[in-house]
């Protein structure tokens, strides 16, 4: 699937996520509900970062866009209700196709963010029948690409810095693939910033 890796603090991924829905459209979903809940959308940074904690820990949630997915049908999930507190019931979020894991900033160590897109031969292979705007889809995946890109100062191992992620190196902080021990750190000066061009 076709993914983008990405160093970013809280304040680059309001920026973007500001982008996403009030440019782009899109709206954001929890993966599954709270046992015995509905399934809660986002449709503001607002709410979106009163629900997550992102950057605090690592959160997962996925982005439905209404002009070119399927309407959006949860899927309930049954749970144990011994083991959920008496719960049967779940709901999932497989009407999107657009998935963005958070990193977290911990102890001035940052590790990165990803995006990543369910493709048109990988939805088929899984069973998905679904009729969806597939060249729309893979614009606004790539749109989001671009603006990760526009609003980075460079790369390391693999990954844009976006610039609120790089003005933390200036201040101690040191970008990681994990927080648990044994993993390369970088610095500032491992960054290969990019030649723009006026």
């Amino acid at each position: 699937m076709p993914e983008i890796r990405f160093y970013a603090v809280k304040r680059d991924l309001n920026l973007l996520f500001e982008i996403m829905f009030t440019e782009l459209g899109l709206i954001a979903f929890e993966l599954v509900s709270e046992p015995g809940c509905t399934l809660k959308s986002f449709q503001t940074t607002q709410e979106l970062g009163s629900h997550f904690r992102y950057c605090s820990k690592s959160s997962n949630f996925l982005w439905w866009d209404p002009s070119s997915m399927s309407p959006k049908r949860p899927l309930k999930q049954k749970l144990n209700p011994d083991l959920c507190d008496g719960h049967t019931y779940r709901y999932a979020a497989d009407f999107a196709l657009i998935q963005v894991e958070t990193g977290i900033m911990r102890s001035k160590m940052t590790t990165p963010s990803e995006f990543s897109l369910i493709t048109e031969d990988y939805y088929r292979s899984i069973g998905g029948r679904a009729k969806l705007n597939w060249p729309t889809i893979n614009r606004k995946f790539s749109q989001i690409r671009q603006t990760i890109e526009r609003h980075s100062v460079g790369k390391v191992d693999g990954c844009w810095v976006m610039t609120d992620a790089f003005a933390s190196l200036s201040e101690g902080g040191l970008f990681t693939e994990s927080i648990r021990e044994g993993f390369d750190c970088f610095k500032k000066q491992h960054v290969k910033l990019l030649k723009r061009t006026k």
